[in-house]
């Protein structure tokens, strides 16, 4: 992903103390971006109350703010950096507009420039709005991967450096000195051996209990240079009465290295990226901008490219999420910012109520985070590249009537896990997790969280067009594929809306409340059992279908485990071969039914031209009579011809049809028809007509 430049800019920041507290006033203005910038005399003032600002993040720090606080200081820190002042030119309409300039498939980089007293907020939770629904997990900016969140020290913009080719070496030193508090060092080199395990493209030398003569010797020829253990920050008196001044270092096993010390070095190993996992190595003290080692590292003559490093301290779980991800990316060629991102968002899915997520602080010198060109070995860095972007993509938003969002496309997956986590507030146009066109190996995990499904909204879990050993794959050469995994939780499935479990794979929904005049909640394969829960059914008399669907037949077929439904009212239900259902009513689909009342849909629709309907028509009676001459063993596959077909009919002729589910629904009777074929030859030709018209219509 390419990134555009957005430069924020705060100056004049002065401390003013009153009788019983003391603010910050600043000024903030935009000094590039692609929507325009603004002049000296457009910056606006902005200030916030000293002690509840540092109250705040010592509570963040202390993991003490839930999700509603997390937001609500996200909000503050965005009226501070990001104010939005109607009637004239303001930071937030230019990120607004910046971003929609920057297009679908590149980024905005928000280089923040700071002074010294505003360095130490956490500016990585900024919290905007841009869905139009209150308190979504989307308004963070640092957990869209478009976004990219830089510390950026006021320099001369150095040359840009080619990114480097081959394998990734890192350099990890972990160290722990006697005269401070014991770290659990091991479990740290641990975590980050198991994130690195098993990864092409990648070494790791392993420094335990490191000293400044063997970091020394091992430091030449690495590309990335990872610091476990204590970062040392020593405040001094400052000039003026009441500030500091401070000096960071990193403190290894027999002595401290400053951060200009440790520049030199590692400036002259050829390192380019610093990951300083050590405590507070990110953090600022309120007066020097040479305070903090990060900072430092970037802004010394060394000119090292990039730093990331934490300004709160992390879990393991997280550490392992984030190492894992991040080099992952970094093996095949993505950009720091997308690494970054990558590693944010692994973090959030270990634990989406935390704030680990957002402890990583970038520091880029260069002006673009290129900084490795990849693996040496094409396969491996096409891979890691492929599992990175299928990482990446995993924020989808709210999806307007008519819009199409997908989490992951894949053409062909032979190996690796797809991980997708899609948090939507409203959905009326389509949205599918996770779409593969052939799955030969590995494994694929979606997880859903949607408010509303509303009206002509479709929510599917996966969509895999062939499970099992690829073509291109040689038997014995890459594991089995792994049946998906599909987690769906929805608020309310409201009038017109569709809730497809996955065209392949195991599934589980929730749901607390379903309306609407065709549902489907369940799994579309047969291959395992679904299970669904589901408090209150009305489709207001439409179509209700609930379970395990057989994607081959159309309908529902093998095992139905454990639905719970408090009430069900529609007028035609379809269901597995177990339920416990309290009321039901309705009656149960058959051919005849199905097609007459496919026919009539057709002669009531607005849509399609005159011969288009009398044909479709002509074609659904002869599927009835044909279907009906199925012999007793067939009964069940002529049925799901005769239902599928209606479906298909039923989403085609809408108002607004989806289109995405048309397809399906006409694949699908396609396929029921060849099962067909053996024993009733005309059918297949019917179907595939059928199919071809019902497409024509959508037009």
């Amino acid at each position: 992903m390419n990134y555009r430049d957005m430069v924020i800019e705060a100056s004049g920041a002065e401390r003013i103390q009153t009788e019983k507290t003391w603010q910050v006033r600043f000024k903030v203005r935009v000094v590039e971006s692609p929507a325009g910038a603004m002049t000296p005399e457009q910056a606006i003032a902005r200030a916030y109350e000293g002690r509840g600002m540092l109250g705040s993040i010592a509570r963040l720090e202390r993991r003490e703010l839930d999700r509603d606080d997390l937001i609500a200081f996200g909000r503050t820190l965005a009226t501070l950096l990001l104010p939005d002042q109607p009637g004239s030119v303001d930071v937030y309409d230019l990120f607004i507009r910046s971003l929609d300039l920057a297009g679908p498939d590149a980024g905005l980089r928000l280089r923040l420039r700071l002074p010294p007293l505003l360095a130490a907020l956490p500016w990585e939770y900024l919290y905007v709005e841009r869905t139009g629904v209150p308190d979504s997990i989307d308004g963070f900016l640092a957990l869209d991967p478009r976004i990219a969140i830089v510390r950026d020290e006021v320099q001369p913009t150095p040359t840009t450096l080619a990114p480097l080719e081959g394998d990734i070496k890192v350099v990890a030193a972990f160290a722990s000195p006697d005269d401070l508090p014991t770290l659990n060092l091991e479990q740290e080199a641990s975590d980050l051996t198991q994130a690195l395990a098993g990864q092409p493209g990648i070494t790791l030398d392993l420094l335990m209990n490191a000293t400044r003569d063997e970091l020394l010797r091992h430091i030449a020829g690495a590309s990335v240079f990872h610091f476990g253990g204590h970062g040392e920050y020593r405040r001094e008196p400052g000039d003026a009465p009441g500030t500091y001044t401070g000096t960071g270092a990193l403190v290894l096993h027999d002595q401290r290295m400053d951060a200009e010390q440790l520049a030199v070095n590692l400036g002259a190993g050829g390192v380019r990226l610093a990951v300083l996992g050590g405590c507070h190595t990110g953090r600022r003290d309120d007066i020097s901008v040479w305070s903090g080692i990060a900072p430092a590292l970037v802004r010394s003559r060394a000119q090292i490219p990039a730093v990331v490093a934490n300004q709160f301290s992390i879990s393991d779980q997280s550490a392992i999420a984030f190492s894992r991800h991040f080099y992952r990316a970094l093996v095949g060629g993505r950009s720091i910012e997308e690494a970054v991102a990558v590693g944010r968002i692994a973090i959030y899915n270990e634990n989406k109520y935390g704030r680990d997520w957002g402890a990583p602080v970038l520091y880029l010198r260069q002006g673009d985070g290129r900084l490795f060109a990849g693996a040496s070995d094409p396969a491996t860095r096409d891979q890691a590249r492929a599992d990175a972007e299928v990482i990446a993509r995993l924020r989808v938003r709210e999806v307007a009537q008519g819009g199409y969002a997908c989490g992951a496309e894949i053409g062909t997956m032979r190996s690796g896990k797809a991980m997708v986590t899609a948090v939507i507030d409203t959905v009326r146009g389509t949205v599918i997790g996770a779409r593969i066109g052939k799955m030969g190996g590995g494994q694929v995990k979606v997880e859903e969280n949607v408010d509303v499904v509303g009206p002509g909204g479709t929510l599917v879990g996966a969509q895999i067009g062939n499970l099992g050993n690829a073509p291109q794959t040689p038997p014995g050469d890459q594991p089995a594929a792994r049946a998906t995994n599909i987690q769906q939780t929805t608020g309310a499935v409201g009038p017109g809306g569709t809730v497809i479990g996955s065209v392949e794979g195991g599934v589980h929904h929730h749901s607390k409340k379903v309306e609407g005049d065709h549902i489907t909640v369940g799994d579309i394969s047969g291959s395992s059992g679904a299970r669904a829960e589901v408090r209150t059914v009305n489709t207001g008399g439409g179509d209700y279908a609930e379970g395990n669907i057989d994607k081959r037949q159309g309908i529902f077929g093998g095992e139905f485990h454990g639905p719970a439904i408090g009430a069900l009212s529609a007028g035609k239900v379809t269901i597995g071969d177990q339920m416990n259902i309290s009321n039901v009513s309705g009656s149960i689909l058959n051919i005849r039914s199905s097609l007459s009342s496919a026919s009539q849909t057709i002669s009531a629709s607005p849509r399609g031209d005159a011969a288009t309907k009398v044909e479709l028509q002509a074609l659904i009676a002869q599927l009835s009579a044909v279907l009906q001459q199925a012999p007793p063993e067939k009964a069940a596959d002529a049925e799901a011809v005769a239902e599928t077909a209606k479906a298909a009919i039923d989403l085609a002729t809408k108002a607004q049809p989806n289109r995405t589910l048309v397809q399906i629904n006409a694949d699908g009777l396609k396929r029921a028809a060849q099962n067909l074929a053996a024993v009733l030859p005309a059918v297949l030709p019917i179907a595939e007509r059928i199919a071809e018209l019902v497409m024509r219509m959508i037009r």
